[in-house]
């Protein structure tokens, strides 16, 4: 709920390079789903 919010007020802006940063030291790619930023902001 809280992400889509952040994702339909356009007060969030995502960096251009969040397409292929990890999530993790341990991680080979970046995260599948293409709204991963506002939900991991939202979790904050």
């Amino acid at each position: 709920a809280v992400a889509s919010f952040l994702k339909k007020s356009g007060k969030l802006k995502v960096p251009e390079k969040m397409d292929t940063v990890k999530t993790g030291k341990y991680k080979e790619l970046a995260p599948s789903d293409p709204d991963w930023y506002y939900i991991r902001c939202a979790s904050i």
